[in-house]
Protein backbone atom coordinates (compact mmCIF):
# COMPACT_ATOMS: atom_id res chain seq x y z
CA UNK A 1 0.00 0.00 0.00
CA UNK A 2 1.12 3.53 -0.70
CA UNK A 3 1.55 5.97 2.16
CA UNK A 4 3.73 8.33 4.12
CA UNK A 5 5.14 6.77 7.28
CA UNK A 6 7.19 8.01 10.20
CA UNK A 7 8.95 6.17 13.00
CA UNK A 8 8.55 6.58 16.77
CA UNK A 9 9.64 4.49 19.73
CA UNK A 10 6.87 2.28 21.09
CA UNK A 11 5.96 3.44 24.59
CA UNK A 12 4.21 0.14 25.34
CA UNK A 13 3.98 -3.38 23.96
CA UNK A 14 2.12 -2.86 20.68
CA UNK A 15 2.78 -6.33 19.28
CA UNK A 16 -0.96 -7.11 19.29
CA UNK A 17 -2.05 -3.61 18.16
CA UNK A 18 -1.13 -3.54 14.45
CA UNK A 19 -3.47 -1.34 12.38
CA UNK A 20 -4.77 0.57 15.40
CA UNK A 21 -4.46 4.34 15.97
CA UNK A 22 -1.47 5.55 17.99
CA UNK A 23 -0.20 8.87 19.31
CA UNK A 24 3.28 10.41 19.38
CA UNK A 25 4.00 8.84 22.79
CA UNK A 26 4.00 5.46 21.06
CA UNK A 27 0.87 4.15 22.76
CA UNK A 28 -2.70 3.55 21.61
CA UNK A 29 -4.59 6.74 20.88
CA UNK A 30 -7.55 6.74 23.26
CA UNK A 31 -9.22 10.08 22.64
CA UNK A 32 -10.36 12.11 19.68
CA UNK A 33 -7.66 14.67 20.48
CA UNK A 34 -4.50 12.57 20.26
CA UNK A 35 -4.59 10.64 16.97
CA UNK A 36 -1.33 10.76 14.99
CA UNK A 37 -1.56 7.79 12.66
CA UNK A 38 -2.17 4.06 12.18
CA UNK A 39 0.41 1.56 13.47
CA UNK A 40 1.84 -0.51 10.58
CA UNK A 41 4.02 -3.02 12.41
CA UNK A 42 4.04 -5.00 15.69
CA UNK A 43 6.70 -3.45 17.96
CA UNK A 44 7.29 -4.30 21.58
CA UNK A 45 8.01 -1.56 24.12
CA UNK A 46 11.18 0.35 23.19
CA UNK A 47 11.25 -0.89 19.58
CA UNK A 48 10.66 1.26 16.51
CA UNK A 49 7.02 1.69 15.55
CA UNK A 50 6.10 2.53 11.96
CA UNK A 51 3.11 4.88 11.83
CA UNK A 52 1.21 5.86 8.68
CA UNK A 53 -0.38 9.28 8.60
CA UNK A 54 -1.05 9.81 4.90
CA UNK A 55 -2.28 7.47 2.19
CA UNK A 56 -3.82 4.01 2.21
CA UNK A 57 -3.70 1.85 5.31
CA UNK A 58 -5.41 -1.09 6.86
CA UNK A 59 -7.24 -0.21 10.07
CA UNK A 60 -8.86 -2.26 12.83
CA UNK A 61 -12.59 -1.51 12.65
CA UNK A 62 -14.54 -1.37 15.90
CA UNK A 63 -17.57 -0.27 13.87
CA UNK A 64 -19.12 -1.40 10.61
CA UNK A 65 -18.66 1.27 7.97
CA UNK A 66 -19.49 1.61 4.32
CA UNK A 67 -17.30 3.03 1.58
CA UNK A 68 -16.80 6.76 2.01
CA UNK A 69 -17.69 6.88 5.72
CA UNK A 70 -15.69 9.58 7.52
CA UNK A 71 -13.65 8.37 10.51
CA UNK A 72 -12.44 9.92 13.75
CA UNK A 73 -10.53 8.59 16.73
CA UNK A 74 -12.83 7.07 19.33
CA UNK A 75 -12.73 8.09 22.98
CA UNK A 76 -12.61 4.39 23.89
CA UNK A 77 -9.60 2.93 25.69
CA UNK A 78 -9.43 0.15 23.08
CA UNK A 79 -7.65 2.28 20.50
CA UNK A 80 -10.46 2.13 17.99
CA UNK A 81 -12.03 4.35 15.37
CA UNK A 82 -15.54 5.75 15.22
CA UNK A 83 -17.72 7.35 12.59
CA UNK A 84 -17.05 11.07 12.53
CA UNK A 85 -19.85 13.10 14.05
CA UNK A 86 -20.84 16.75 13.86
CA UNK A 87 -18.34 19.03 15.58
CA UNK A 88 -15.44 16.59 15.30
CA UNK A 89 -12.71 16.37 12.69
CA UNK A 90 -12.15 13.39 10.44
CA UNK A 91 -8.69 11.86 9.95
CA UNK A 92 -9.73 9.79 6.93
CA UNK A 93 -12.44 7.78 5.26
CA UNK A 94 -13.24 4.16 4.52
CA UNK A 95 -11.92 3.10 1.12
CA UNK A 96 -13.48 -0.39 1.15
CA UNK A 97 -16.52 -1.26 3.31
CA UNK A 98 -15.64 -3.24 6.42
CA UNK A 99 -17.38 -4.98 9.32
CA UNK A 100 -16.89 -4.39 13.01
CA UNK A 101 -14.05 -6.53 14.38
CA UNK A 102 -12.39 -6.79 10.98
CA UNK A 103 -9.62 -5.01 9.13
CA UNK A 104 -10.75 -2.26 6.78
CA UNK A 105 -8.89 -0.26 4.16
CA UNK A 106 -8.87 3.47 4.85
CA UNK A 107 -7.51 6.60 3.22
CA UNK A 108 -5.72 8.89 5.70
CA UNK A 109 -5.61 12.65 5.14
CA UNK A 110 -2.18 13.23 6.64
CA UNK A 111 -1.41 13.46 10.34
CA UNK A 112 -3.06 16.44 11.96
CA UNK A 113 -6.71 16.74 11.08
CA UNK A 114 -7.22 18.31 7.66
CA UNK A 115 -10.93 19.00 7.45
CA UNK A 116 -13.89 19.63 9.68
CA UNK A 117 -17.09 17.60 9.52
CA UNK A 118 -20.00 20.02 9.44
Amino acid sequence: MWGQDFTIVAGADLSARQYKPVNLSGVLATSADNFNGILQNKPQSGEHATVRRLGLSFCYMAISAGQGAELMQSNAASGSVALATSGYCSFGYVEVAANSGGIGQVWLYGGAVKRLIA
